[in-house]
């Protein structure tokens, strides 16, 4: 008597698979905002591996979201204001205060 056969091979035993056509002229192309198009069975995957690992998105405190924007825009200005590109607005800007101030 012949054992039953598998119904699957051992690689793909206690493993979940994602079986799809991605081919480009399918149509399963979808956009997304940080990779451009990708096939829809990726995102599928990517939600699967979100909701296996418990990587959800959340929001932030007021208090956290406040403190960072201020450390961005902080970061920002100091970034404007060094950069040897703009010297002659600096110029300009130092000139028309000292111009200001005497009067």
């Amino acid at each position: 008597m012949r054992p039953h056969p598998q119904p699957f091979p051992l690689p793909f035993c206690d493993k979940i698979v994602f079986i799809a056509a991605t081919a480009a002229g399918l149509g399963d192309m979808k956009l997304v905002p940080l990779f451009g198009y990708i096939s829809g069975v990726k995102i599928h995957t990517n939600l699967f591996l979100n909701m296996l690992y418990g990587n959800f998105i959340s929001e932030i405190s007021k208090t956290a979201y406040y403190i960072l924007l201020f450390l961005t825009s902080l970061s920002y200005t100091f970034l404007f204001y060094t950069r040897s590109e703009l010297s002659p607005i600096k110029k300009y800007m130092i000139i028309s205060q000292r111009i200001l101030n005497c009067q």
